[in-house]
Protein backbone atom coordinates (compact mmCIF):
# COMPACT_ATOMS: atom_id res chain seq x y z
CA UNK A 1 0.00 0.00 0.00
CA UNK A 2 1.18 3.02 -0.78
CA UNK A 3 3.07 5.23 2.50
CA UNK A 4 3.89 1.75 3.48
CA UNK A 5 7.41 0.88 4.83
CA UNK A 6 8.60 -2.74 4.10
CA UNK A 7 11.58 -4.19 5.81
CA UNK A 8 13.29 -6.00 3.71
CA UNK A 9 16.22 -8.63 5.50
CA UNK A 10 19.55 -10.22 3.92
CA UNK A 11 22.28 -12.22 5.06
CA UNK A 12 25.91 -11.15 4.17
CA UNK A 13 28.14 -14.47 4.07
CA UNK A 14 31.82 -13.72 4.54
CA UNK A 15 34.15 -16.11 4.67
CA UNK A 16 36.42 -18.25 3.11
CA UNK A 17 36.05 -20.34 0.32
CA UNK A 18 37.59 -23.28 -1.77
CA UNK A 19 38.74 -23.50 -5.36
CA UNK A 20 39.38 -27.17 -6.27
CA UNK A 21 41.07 -27.07 -9.71
CA UNK A 22 40.73 -30.20 -12.24
CA UNK A 23 43.68 -29.59 -14.56
CA UNK A 24 42.95 -31.93 -17.52
CA UNK A 25 46.72 -32.86 -17.54
CA UNK A 26 47.73 -29.79 -16.59
CA UNK A 27 50.20 -27.69 -14.45
CA UNK A 28 48.52 -25.26 -12.37
CA UNK A 29 50.36 -21.59 -12.28
CA UNK A 30 52.06 -21.23 -8.80
CA UNK A 31 50.25 -18.17 -8.17
CA UNK A 32 46.30 -19.58 -8.39
CA UNK A 33 44.76 -19.51 -5.07
CA UNK A 34 43.56 -22.32 -3.04
CA UNK A 35 40.97 -20.23 -1.29
CA UNK A 36 39.35 -16.59 -1.72
CA UNK A 37 37.01 -14.32 0.16
CA UNK A 38 34.52 -12.29 -0.91
CA UNK A 39 36.75 -9.12 -0.33
CA UNK A 40 39.36 -10.07 -2.38
CA UNK A 41 39.67 -9.64 -6.42
CA UNK A 42 39.71 -13.54 -7.96
CA UNK A 43 42.32 -12.89 -10.77
CA UNK A 44 43.06 -16.83 -12.30
CA UNK A 45 46.83 -17.19 -14.13
CA UNK A 46 47.17 -19.30 -16.85
CA UNK A 47 48.05 -22.77 -16.15
CA UNK A 48 50.41 -24.71 -18.99
CA UNK A 49 50.33 -27.76 -20.90
CA UNK A 50 53.13 -29.01 -23.04
CA UNK A 51 51.67 -29.22 -27.01
CA UNK A 52 48.38 -27.11 -26.00
CA UNK A 53 47.13 -24.22 -25.67
CA UNK A 54 45.31 -23.09 -22.14
CA UNK A 55 41.55 -21.43 -23.57
CA UNK A 56 40.28 -20.76 -20.03
CA UNK A 57 38.37 -21.59 -16.89
CA UNK A 58 35.18 -23.30 -17.27
CA UNK A 59 32.88 -24.32 -14.16
CA UNK A 60 31.74 -27.83 -15.81
CA UNK A 61 33.37 -30.52 -17.09
CA UNK A 62 32.05 -30.87 -20.57
CA UNK A 63 33.35 -27.24 -20.92
CA UNK A 64 29.27 -25.34 -21.42
CA UNK A 65 30.14 -22.91 -18.75
CA UNK A 66 33.32 -20.19 -19.11
CA UNK A 67 33.98 -19.41 -15.85
CA UNK A 68 33.23 -15.52 -14.95
CA UNK A 69 33.85 -14.71 -11.02
CA UNK A 70 30.77 -12.65 -10.31
CA UNK A 71 31.17 -12.19 -6.26
CA UNK A 72 29.16 -14.80 -5.56
CA UNK A 73 30.25 -16.63 -2.32
CA UNK A 74 31.11 -20.42 -3.02
CA UNK A 75 33.01 -23.33 -3.36
CA UNK A 76 34.58 -23.37 -6.86
CA UNK A 77 35.22 -26.17 -9.19
CA UNK A 78 37.09 -25.28 -12.33
CA UNK A 79 38.09 -27.19 -15.08
CA UNK A 80 41.13 -25.94 -17.15
CA UNK A 81 40.53 -26.52 -20.74
CA UNK A 82 43.34 -27.16 -22.95
CA UNK A 83 43.07 -27.42 -27.11
CA UNK A 84 45.81 -28.81 -29.86
CA UNK A 85 43.93 -27.27 -32.58
CA UNK A 86 41.01 -25.67 -34.16
CA UNK A 87 39.37 -26.03 -37.37
CA UNK A 88 37.09 -23.01 -38.61
CA UNK A 89 37.16 -21.80 -35.32
CA UNK A 90 35.73 -25.02 -33.30
CA UNK A 91 38.37 -26.30 -30.90
CA UNK A 92 39.63 -29.75 -30.80
CA UNK A 93 41.28 -31.37 -27.47
CA UNK A 94 43.24 -33.58 -29.38
CA UNK A 95 45.17 -32.83 -33.10
CA UNK A 96 43.81 -36.32 -34.33
CA UNK A 97 39.90 -35.43 -33.92
CA UNK A 98 40.41 -31.95 -35.31
CA UNK A 99 42.55 -33.15 -38.60
CA UNK A 100 39.54 -36.13 -39.14
CA UNK A 101 36.64 -33.28 -39.05
CA UNK A 102 38.74 -30.65 -41.58
CA UNK A 103 38.08 -30.17 -45.50
CA UNK A 104 39.21 -29.22 -48.08
CA UNK A 105 39.53 -25.39 -47.72
CA UNK A 106 39.03 -25.33 -43.75
CA UNK A 107 40.87 -23.54 -41.59
CA UNK A 108 43.32 -25.67 -38.75
CA UNK A 109 44.86 -23.78 -36.64
CA UNK A 110 47.43 -26.05 -34.82
CA UNK A 111 48.92 -25.01 -31.34
CA UNK A 112 51.60 -26.14 -29.60
CA UNK A 113 54.80 -27.93 -30.56
CA UNK A 114 52.61 -30.31 -32.74
CA UNK A 115 54.42 -29.38 -35.44
CA UNK A 116 57.23 -29.79 -34.08
CA UNK A 117 56.81 -33.22 -32.85
CA UNK A 118 55.00 -34.42 -36.11
CA UNK A 119 57.98 -33.47 -38.22
CA UNK A 120 60.27 -35.36 -35.91
CA UNK A 121 58.27 -38.61 -36.45
CA UNK A 122 58.07 -37.73 -39.62
CA UNK A 123 61.67 -37.73 -39.51
CA UNK A 124 62.35 -40.84 -37.80
CA UNK A 125 60.06 -42.79 -39.85
CA UNK A 126 62.20 -41.62 -42.95
CA UNK A 127 64.97 -42.48 -41.59
CA UNK A 128 63.66 -46.41 -40.42
CA UNK A 129 62.17 -46.57 -44.20
CA UNK A 130 65.52 -45.48 -45.70
CA UNK A 131 67.18 -48.15 -43.26
CA UNK A 132 64.84 -50.48 -44.66
CA UNK A 133 65.72 -50.06 -47.79
CA UNK A 134 69.04 -50.09 -47.35
CA UNK A 135 68.79 -53.49 -45.83
CA UNK A 136 66.37 -54.85 -48.60
CA UNK A 137 68.31 -53.08 -51.28
CA UNK A 138 71.29 -55.94 -49.65
CA UNK A 139 69.02 -59.09 -49.53
CA UNK A 140 68.45 -58.83 -52.87
CA UNK A 141 71.88 -58.61 -53.84
CA UNK A 142 72.30 -61.84 -52.07
CA UNK A 143 69.32 -62.90 -53.87
CA UNK A 144 70.81 -62.59 -57.03
CA UNK A 145 74.03 -64.09 -56.05
CA UNK A 146 72.19 -67.01 -54.73
CA UNK A 147 70.05 -67.51 -57.68
CA UNK A 148 73.21 -66.75 -59.87
CA UNK A 149 74.83 -70.36 -58.87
Amino acid sequence: MPGESVLVEFTYAKGTYDIEYVMNGGVNHKDNPETYDIDTELALNEPEKEGYKFIGWYTDAEYNNLFVYDNDPRDLTLYARFIQASVNGVYYEELSDAISSAKDGDIVEVFGNVLEKARKKIDEAGKSLDEARHRNDIIQKKLKGVEAL
